[in-house]
């Protein structure tokens, strides 16, 4: 038995923030992009490699409607690279076949703009799709002064596609890592943790006259500075979250770390609702379509709908590359 799929030319511009992973699409397709290294220097050559695996036993079929089979985008550190921009394709009819369990591979390249930013990028690569969900893959990757040979700041960050954002931050003094050497990027933030780097990148103080509006804040606690200086930040609806206890030990969301690195967001206009699980009207929508609009906060697309999760717990890693991200903005 042999499936069809009816492709085209499609004018994907998504990217995500993610670590290198699959995408599991319809019809019992894996897709998988990845980079041929983890860290770039400026000038450098990426060379990706997408898979598309054929999970079924039934053979399928991919019919084009031009001579384009794929496109890419790469995004982070102000560049917003789409592969197919300026290209031309003939308008002709074109096929390609996966056997049952077997896969197809298509490979390409990016080079790196000689002027451009350290920090973390990502790569969304896609069989374009005009009438079927895309079969998309997105990963990330780092660029920066050096190409990582050189003994990384935390041990456990080799191979991080937040490397270059989270030593970056250690030599601004906005993040640290354990005294046993580790930096633990995949360790979930707390909301004192979050109030602290928020508070730091963002350079706030606690203004004369703040209240403790919490029980569970004491000026004992490590992060009590940071938390005021934060809160003074915020206006109430910023603030809904935390509720009568800030529970400073609990895991920071998503949506409540984009919130405080984001917030006031001021009229977002006309911008589109970016994000799949963030409705209009839904605590934080506003700042994370702020967060998109501005390369800074850009979630996942899998199977051509893009979603933030914004009920996940925040690791450590992606916070990094979210204020390293937002820090790059400021500063141009």
């Amino acid at each position: 038995m042999r499936r069809y799929v009816a492709l085209g030319l499609a004018g994907l511009l998504a990217f995500c923030l993610v670590v290198p992973g699959t995408a599991l699409c319809a019809g019992g397709v894996t897709s998988t992009v990845s980079t041929d290294k983890t860290v770039y220097l400026p000038g450098d050559t990426v060379r990706l490699t997408y898979r598309l695996k054929n999970d079924s036993s039934d053979a399928l079929t991919f019919a084009f409607t031009s001579s384009q089979r794929f496109d890419f985008t790469v995004a982070g550190g102000g560049v917003l690279f789409r592969w197919s921009k300026g290209r031309l394709f003939a308008d002709v009819m074109g096929a390609l076949s996966v056997s049952g369990g077997g896969s197809l591979v298509q490979e390409s390249t990016w080079k790196v703009p000689t002027d451009a930013h350290e920090g973390a990028y990502t790569v969304m690569f896609s069989l374009t799709s005009h009438t079927a969900l895309p079969y998309s893959a997105s990963t990330s990757f780092g660029v920066g002064a050096s190409s990582g040979s050189a003994s990384p700041a935390f041990k456990d960050i080799i191979g991080s596609f937040a490397r270059i954002s989270i030593e970056r931050l250690l030599s601004l003094g906005i993040v640290t890592g354990y005294t046993d050497g580790l930096f633990r990027p995949q360790g979930l933030v707390t909301r004192a943790e979050g109030a602290a780097l928020v508070a730091r990148a963002r350079g706030l103080q606690r203004a004369a006259g703040t209240t403790v509006r919490w029980a569970d804040v004491t000026p004992r606690h490590w992060a009590y500075p940071s938390i005021m200086a934060l809160a003074a930040s915020l206006d109430e609806a910023s603030l809904t979250w935390t509720g009568p206890r800030f529970d400073p030990s609990r895991p920071m969301t998503r949506i409540q770390f984009i919130v405080c690195l984001m917030a006031p967001a001021g009229d977002v206009g006309s911008l589109q609702l970016p994000f799949a699980d963030v409705a209009e009207d839904a605590f934080g929508w506003r700042e994370a379509s702020a967060a998109y609009a501005r390369g800074i906060a850009v979630g996942t697309l899998e199977s051509g709908i893009r979603r933030l999760r914004p009920d996940d717990p925040i690791t450590r890693a992606e916070a990094a590359t979210l204020i390293d991200r937002f820090l790059a903005l400021h500063q141009e």
